[in-house]
């Protein structure tokens, strides 16, 4: 998302460069003006969505003004309004006098009504007029990716905000003799439904002394007829079950896939659920109408069912899930490293972070089966953290281990994590080495390694990615790092390499272990603007040479073209 007002489509330009011998990860940037505040955007995912005509469901908040002139006259008369003073000044005293002979007990919001709100006011009209109210109003917008027209438009009831939004696939919780059933007919595979899932809080009006809520919003994508022969057909979203929450604004939401059963994983405050669509039985619609849940008209009687839960420690902000391993990403304390059990349905905390800092974000890394995660501080830092029950530094493997740090010097909010595979021939500084490569092996450390990295945005409109590399490249490069940090002039006089160094929190109840090893890809990328002898000089005493070092940013550069 770029600016407040647009976001931002990003495509490849491989089509326009293979058709001149060229394999390119370059991308085009455009601006797209929508005149609203753009806060989720995701791509549907759906037969529905295709290359020539792409779908996205956006998160918009709308500001709208509200015309206040009805209150510039009460309806009263000045023998009214009167007599309304007298009276509240009545209440007022009366009210003080009770709540000191009952300690102060009395409900805030109470307080706020008969002290703060009186509708007897006089509006002097010579003076001036009420002006108009400016409301936010949060919409979930289906946009066609070609002209970039929206297709719906889903309007958030008063006061309710949307907050996440995630295409998942559910399937129905079977019993064991609908599944027995089922595989006598010759259908062994499990059904699943394709929905859109949306998370909303709904801001009281008693502000903050009333705890927050919200609900858990299921769309249908539902395919209509096309209008005409050359036309596409129309898409929708049908609103199918809602859930509500009642112990938190819904936070974030994701997919956990089984194997053969796909559920929904909901955070919302401290709390986590694991969530299994079913067909709801008879008394557990009458009981939910009882509550007040009135499900859709479209419901087909199917909903949302809690099968698991834990307890974060304070707020849950993100949720990573690799297999049917959860990461949690806590606002104030931290990751949290979980493994569901869907034979029965436990959910298990396996590790945590100890260093309990205020974090922002997290994602997942991984190449060649080793995976590590990575989080984000308020202090612009980022940290690369392993699950290794085996190394003495875990203590058991209750402690997640830090492998590296950097300071980025970015704010950002959301990691996205994308499988970024170089293509298949890299025009390398040497044709052996290219060779190598096309044929995948690990000559100099180039082999075709698949990548799991992440890629995220800033709130001052920047774009980073963190990508993990085989060892072999990591301590060429490392090294070379350190060489050019010494080697070469810094602008200003100032330290790249203390620049980069982690930041540390001056509280000493905050453990941290500082460990650097991550490259910084703009000192790196200086090596390339150098003299041929500077160049030879440099690799020299890293005791490596030109070509391979050139082969090594080049392979680099071509995972971060994968992760866009």
């Amino acid at each position: 998302v770029g600016g407040s007002q647009r976001f931002s489509a990003i495509g490849g330009l491989d089509e326009i460069m293979k058709g001149k011998g060229y394999i390119t990860s370059g991308v085009h940037i455009r601006k797209i003006p929508l005149g609203v505040t753009v806060r989720k955007i995701v791509y549907l995912d759906h037969k529905a969505s295709t290359s020539r005509r792409p779908l996205y469901v956006l998160l918009v908040s709308v500001d709208e003004e509200v015309d206040m002139s009805a209150h510039d006259d009460d309806g009263l008369t000045e023998q009214e309004r009167y007599e309304a003073r007298l009276d509240q000044n009545r209440k007022v005293l009366e009210d003080q006098i009770n709540s000191d002979l009952r300690g102060h007990d009395d409900e805030f919001q109470d307080w706020v009504e008969k002290y703060t709100r009186t509708d007897y006011l006089q509006v002097n009209s010579d003076l001036g007029r009420c002006p108009n109210f400016t409301t936010t109003k949060h919409e979930i917008w289906l946009m066609e990716g070609t002209n970039w027209t929206v297709l719906q438009k889903i309007s958030m009831e008063d006061e309710e905000h949307s907050t996440c939004v995630q295409l998942i696939k559910l399937t129905e919780d079977e019993a064991a003799q609908q599944r027995a059933e089922r595989e006598a007919a010759g259908n062994f595979s499990v059904p699943s439904r394709d929905f859109v899932a949306v998370g909303t809080s709904t801001v009281s009006e008693a502000g903050e002394e009333a705890p927050a809520t919200g609900r858990v919003l299921l769309y249908d994508i539902v395919v209509g007829k096309s209008e005409g022969a050359d036309k596409p057909p129309r898409v929708s979203l049908s609103l199918q079950h809602e859930k509500a929450s009642k112990v938190g604004p819904v936070s974030s939401l994701a997919s956990l896939n089984c194997g053969e059963s796909i559920h929904l994983i909901v955070g919302a405050g401290n709390h986590v659920s694991i969530q299994s669509w079913k067909k709801r039985t008879a008394g557990e619609i009458i009981a939910e109408n009882e509550e007040g849940e009135q499900q859709p008209e479209g419901s087909d009687g199917h909903g949302l069912k809690q099968i698991g839960f834990h307890h974060a420690m304070l707020h849950v902000i993100a949720i990573k899930v690799v297999k049917t391993y959860i990461l949690l990403c806590d606002a104030y304390e931290g990751l949290q490293f979980l493994h569901w059990r869907d034979k029965d349905k436990t959910l298990n905390l396996l590790s945590r972070d100890y260093c309990r800092t205020p974090t922002f974000a997290a994602g997942v890394i991984s190449i060649s089966g080793s995976l590590s995660f990575v989080v984000h501080d308020e202090r612009e830092n980022i940290r690369v953290l392993t699950y290794a029950p085996n190394d003495p530094a875990a203590e058991g493997g209750a402690k997640l281990c830090s492998r590296a740090d950097m300071h980025i010097g970015l704010t950002a909010v959301d990691f996205s994590s994308h499988f970024c595979v170089p293509p298949e021939i890299v025009a390398s500084a040497n044709s052996d080495i290219s060779f190598a490569a096309l044929k995948g092996s690990r000559y100099d450390g180039g082999g075709m390694e698949e990548v799991f990295g992440l890629a995220f945005g800033s709130i001052d409109g920047g774009f980073a990615c963190v990508i993990p590399l085989p060892p072999q490249i990591f301590m060429r490069l490392y090294a070379l790092q350190n060489i050019l940090a010494n080697a070469l002039d810094s602008p200003a006089a100032s330290s790249t390499r203390g620049w980069r160094q982690y930041k540390k929190y001056h509280f000493p109840s905050i453990s941290e272990d500082v460990q650097g090893k991550v490259l910084d890809v703009d000192v790196l990328l200086r090596f390339m603007n150098l003299e041929r002898a500077t160049q030879e000089e440099i690799c020299a005493a890293g005791g490596t040479t030109v070509e391979t070092v050139k082969d090594n940013l080049l392979l680099l550069s071509s995972y971060a073209g994968g992760v866009l």
